[in-house]
């Protein structure tokens, strides 16, 4: 009796264990019995529905963002660089009807480098930007044209006139004083003739009887007065051309004014 309840007990785990190995079996086979089957394959010849369709008849691709759209039908001419910087025109491409010849259609910037002629810079008659005052006057050579609000006017060179004067002034100013010292020094003085302007120097040569160094200092004191009056001359005849600006006087005038159908009533005009 101890002996058959020792094999018992003994055979308990081997059963236990046989039936789990059974049970696991029996799930894993359930599992695959009830696993979807997977799909056929397509049969050979069939279209590709992996690939996206294609476009459809006349569709065009998108112009990316800021790019000018080409005209209808556009293509561009054999031999054309690729990757032509952006906001440039294409050869041969004209501006459009009514836009002055000579200059870039709106929106497209001179290429890289590009200076104006010579004569057409910023400023070339001294203009500022809007608001801003004309100079009063500019530099005039005979046959340059006269830009709008400008007229021409001579004026004396005041250079050679101050020069002149002063070149001749002087030296005749210390001849004088030579000359009213010996008067009253003696009446009878031979130094008159350094009162006369230029040529006195000159003639008081022979009334002095000069030699040497006299002569010398007298020949400079005419040749001085002498360069001083044709300066003084020269300044007043050859006078100098500028560009002035046109002043315009500020004017108010009275005009009659009408309001809507019936009434009316007077306006001030006014011109700077």
């Amino acid at each position: 009796m101890r002996k058959a309840s020792a094999n018992t007990t003994k055979g308990a785990p081997r059963a236990l264990a046989a039936a789990l190995f059974v049970a696991v079996g029996v799930s894993s086979q359930l599992a695959a019995a009830q696993a979807p089957a997977p799909p056929p394959p397509p049969p050979a010849g069939s279209p590709d529905t992996s690939a996206p369709p294609p476009p459809p008849p006349g569709y065009a691709p998108a112009t990316p963002q800021g790019a000018p759209l080409p005209p209808p039908g556009y293509a561009p001419p054999p031999g054309y660089p690729q990757g032509y910087p952006p906001g440039y025109p294409p050869p041969g491409y004209a501006p459009p009807p009514g836009y002055p010849p000579g200059y870039p259609p709106p929106g497209y910037a001179p290429p890289p480098g590009y200076a104006p002629p010579p004569g057409y810079g910023p400023n070339s008659y001294g203009y500022g930007p809007p608001g801003a005052s004309l100079p009063t006057t500019l530099a005039y050579e005979e046959g340059d044209p006269i830009p709008p609000g400008y007229r021409v006017d001579s004026r004396i060179r005041k250079g050679l006139v101050i020069g002149g004067a002063v070149t001749f002034g002087v030296p005749w100013f210390f001849s004088a004083m030579i000359a009213s010292i010996g008067d009253s020094v003696s009446r009878s003085s031979d130094l008159w003739p350094l009162y006369i302007p230029a040529v006195g120097p000159f003639v008081a040569m022979g009334t002095l009887d000069s030699e040497g160094p006299g002569t010398f200092w007298l020949a400079v004191d005419g040749l001085a007065q002498t360069g001083g009056i044709a300066m003084f001359i020269a300044g007043l005849v050859a006078q100098e051309k500028r560009l002035v600006r046109s002043e315009v006087e500020a004017s108010v005038t009275v005009v009659p004014l009408r309001f809507g159908p019936h009434g009316a009533g007077l306006g001030l005009v006014g011109t700077m």
